[in-house]
């Protein structure tokens, strides 16, 4: 090694001293940069994710209006709230057709990884609303069935956002997507109840496992608010508290604990269950969509750091590259220019040439050696 880089020539020895610093800076800024780079590309997808998340959200809010709405109607035998579930079918459909149209915006996000799976399953089991709808219209099956089926394709949906929790290696918005799938999955169990105690209010009774699924229902909304809790900012988990200060929310604890006390003959009002419950859930609808607007706004900013990281290490990188490239240059023409005079003095003095003139002239080793050479070109003109 020793022996080899003794024979490199001047120019190939500064070469190497000069560009292997620079291979490794190089190295170490392309490093970072495409660190940056894909940052970028994970807030692009969690951006448009979220923007898909937000039309999922409003789809599933209605879809659990539906679900709601269908079983008080079958519960009471088709004598109430027919129209009403008429209605909100017309207001379900609106929502899908708003979530078709940003597929096409978002169609990369939706069409990879565990995301996509979940929102092909959603949207086959919406393949099959229409009849669904029709055989819960006409009592064909029991609230069971359609009940379960507005479960799943929510289910999905909402599985569709939590793999945002994936695509980032941001804490911060990892934790905040976190803590955002949780409350949609606590906000859907509210929605199920809601479902659930419709049809039992209707009836005047359970229906068989009714009781059990009521129950692990409430508990599922404690651990969910729990893990919600403990996944939340101090001002979402703020916000959240004061949307339950109403009295819609706590006439629907009373009429739960009314539930929790009997299996049959409660004394109450379908209808209005189901009307205290929908504003409860309306006010969990307000968190949500004020939890969706921060989080596309945490991923906007941490976008946006991003991008200022990646051209300012770009910028600056540059800039030291080409200053060092400058540097470096100057400083290795400088003495190859004065070793290739001296060489050429040296070889022109061995043929007895001492005529030549020296022009080269430095501070450093190079210089002294010049001089030298100058004083030893003037002894031979004298002898």
């Amino acid at each position: 090694m020793k022996s080899y880089i003794a024979n490199l020539s001047t120019r190939a020895k500064l070469g190497t001293v000069i560009g292997m610093p620079l291979l490794v800076l190089a190295v170490f800024v392309a490093s970072g940069m495409i660190g940056k780079y894909r940052t970028v590309r994970e807030m692009d997808q969690l951006e448009s994710l979220s923007s898909v998340a937000a039309r999922i959200s409003a789809l599933v809010h209605e879809t659990q209006r539906e679900r709601g709405a269908t079983a008080l109607y079958m519960g009471s035998k088709g004598s109430q709230f027919g129209d009403q579930l008429q209605a909100q079918r017309q207001r379900t459909d609106q929502a899908l057709a708003a979530l078709r149209e940003c597929e096409t915006d978002s169609g990369q996000v939706l069409a990879q990884g565990s995301a996509a799976t979940h929102y092909a399953n959603a949207m086959a089991s919406i393949e099959q609303l229409a009849g669904m709808r029709e055989d819960a219209w006409e009592m064909r099956v029991s609230a069971k069935k359609p009940i379960g089926y507005y479960t799943g394709i929510n289910r999905d949906l909402l599985n569709t956002v939590a793999a945002m929790v994936g695509l980032s290696r941001s804490a911060d918005v990892s934790r905040f997507v976190s803590a955002y799938v949780n409350f949609l999955k606590q906000k859907e169990r509210a929605g199920i109840e809601r479902a659930v105690l419709s049809n039992t209010f209707a009836a005047d009774a359970f229906g068989p496992g009714m009781y059990k699924k009521f129950v692990s229902l409430v508990a599922a909304q404690s651990s969910y608010e729990d893990v919600y809790h403990s996944f939340a900012t101090h001002d979402t988990w703020a916000l959240y508290q004061e949307s339950m200060k109403t009295k819609d929310v706590a006439e629907t604890e009373r009429l739960r604990n009314i539930a929790f006390s009997k299996t049959e003959g409660f004394g109450v009002d379908a209808p209005h269950w189901f009307k205290v419950q929908t504003a409860k859930i309306d006010q969990l609808k307000l968190v949500d969509d004020s939890l969706a607007d921060s989080l596309r706004s945490l991923i906007r900013e941490r976008k946006s750091s991003a991008w200022s990281s990646f051209a300012f290490l770009g910028v600056i990188s540059l800039l030291v590259l080409a200053a060092t490239l400058i540097l470096g240059f100057t400083v290795a023409r400088s003495m190859t220019e004065g070793l290739d005079e001296l060489q050429d003095a040296a070889a022109r003095l061995a043929q007895g040439d001492a005529n030549h003139q020296i022009q080269y002239r430095s501070q450093d080793e190079l210089g002294s050696l010049a001089e030298s050479m100058r004083e030893l070109i003037a002894y031979f003109r004298e002898i």
